[in-house]
């Protein structure tokens, strides 16, 4: 911009030059009316100068922005849906081809009127006897229901049932507390 300005001031005072000049060259004759003298005046000449042509201001460069930085996206978090159930085993006799089972569910949701409890056992594993439940579904995963007589289940009351499971003699696992589900949703280990 500074530059610009200097541009411009040295174009005003070389058009103040040129409109002193005579238009067309030649001389100017001095205005010295106090002359006493008659000698013819001697004749100045002034050099022919066109006019310097005009000067373009250089297009301003507007500098660049400065990116800013984009802002760090803040992860959000599903929140976790608190557990319906707390669900624990008590093996009341284990063998090597098959154990007795316990199964507890603490009913950690509102009062039920009935309840469904699906599992996935290990593989190989089959039930041969159960007790307190009725099977829907016998292939994996295992789904009960109760009976009329032990459908109610209050908030934070357990209701249990029981099973007797087969297994081949080579196989260690055992049922685990994480495979339940209450009304098709996931209880918690205890």
């Amino acid at each position: 911009m500074r530059n610009q300005l200097v541009s411009l001031s040295i174009l005003i005072l070389a058009l103040t030059a040129c409109s002193k000049a005579v238009p067309g060259g030649g001389s100017v004759p001095p205005n010295d009316s106090s002359s006493s003298n008659n000698t013819p005046a001697q004749s100045q000449t002034t050099p022919d100068t066109s006019p310097t042509p005009e000067v373009s201001p250089t297009p301003e460069v507007s500098p660049t922005p400065e990116a800013s930085p984009s802002p760090t996206p803040i992860a959000s978090v599903t929140p976790t849906p608190a557990p319906t159930c707390e669900a624990r085993l008590q093996f009341s006799s284990v063998w090597q081809t098959g154990y007795v089972v316990e199964v507890y569910l603490k009913n950690l949701s509102d009062d039920l009127t009935q309840w469904n409890v699906a599992f996935t056992p290990p593989s190989g594993h089959q039930i041969t006897n159960l007790w307190n439940a009725d099977v829907t579904s016998s292939s994996s995963p295992v789904q009960v229901q109760s009976f009329s007589y032990n459908a109610s289940v209050a908030h934070n009351a357990e209701l249990n049932f029981g099973m007797q499971v087969s297994r081949e003699d080579t196989d260690s696992a055992i049922l685990s507390a994480g495979s339940f589900q209450l009304n098709g949703k996931p209880c918690t280990a205890k």
